[in-house]
């Protein structure tokens, strides 16, 4: 019995104990970090890839296994959907206006316009934020605000950047050498009248300059929707055509 009774005390004792202290974060001046993101996203200049898309919304998941990603800076964008024989089951180009899409099978499409959009990636999602995101970079505006750096002992920092309405979040880790020069971002959230507009994170980057992440994963918890994409080859600041982002969908 007194054996039992030194057990339930002990017991006690471990679960009333406090957690354990986090590892603490120190800050320091924002200004260096800003200039390298700034001196990264300058840095890209285009993107072609093959990846793979899966979408999961209310619970149900969508796969795109074949998909053609054209980026430039954050001025333009193509997505393609293939089918199994390489034709083009969906297109969506965005020129720096309202994205269009087209489909050979689904002529209504086009009418659809951004609702096409929202349907895949949720509605509110700015374009210039989505090319920034599925290059692992910063967008234009990422500045805008008042910016505080805090590091750890891991060699990773958070960056939070407050606006008027706004808050960005940040999260990078820098290189244990110094063979690369650049910090990596590991994870970005942003929010909007104090509510998430998106979490994303970034893995596995590939090691081309500027550095790509090879996995993108998006979170939009207002809308329920998670978006993961997977590229299986991609080419970094090649020349980008006109005819790039001209539909030929025969």
């Amino acid at each position: 019995m007194r054996r039992i009774i030194t057990v339930a005390v002990l017991f006690l004792l471990v679960a009333c104990a406090p957690p354990k202290a986090e590892i603490p974060l120190n800050e320091i001046p924002a200004g260096p970090l800003l200039q390298a993101l700034d001196e990264h996203r300058q840095s890209f200049r285009s993107l072609k890839g093959l990846a793979s898309i899966e979408i999961k919304k209310w619970g149900m998941t969508r796969t795109i296994e074949n998909a053609g990603i054209i980026i430039d800076r954050q001025n333009r964008l193509r997505l393609d959907a293939y089918g199994p024989l390489g034709n083009v089951l969906m297109a969506m180009i965005w020129d720096g206006g309202k994205p269009s899409f087209f489909s050979p099978e689904d002529e209504t499409l086009k009418k659809q316009g951004t609702a096409a959009l929202d349907q895949l990636f949720g509605d509110g999602l700015d374009m210039r934020e989505l090319c920034a995101l599925l290059s692992g970079t910063v967008p234009a505006s990422f500045q805008t605000g008042t910016a505080i750096q805090w590091c750890g002992h891991n060699n990773e920092c958070l960056l939070q950047i407050q606006g008027k309405d706004t808050v960005r979040k940040i999260t990078v880790i820098y290189p244990a050498s110094h063979e690369a020069k650049e910090p990596g971002i590991i994870s970005e959230e942003f929010y909007r009248n104090g509510g998430p507009l998106y979490k994303a994170r970034f893995h596995h980057r590939k090691t081309v300059s500027p550095f790509i992440p090879m996995i993108i994963k998006i979170e939009r918890p207002s809308q329920n929707v998670s978006i993961t994409i997977s590229y299986q080859e991609v080419d970094v600041n090649i020349p980008i055509n006109k005819e790039d982002f001209l539909l030929m969908l025969e």
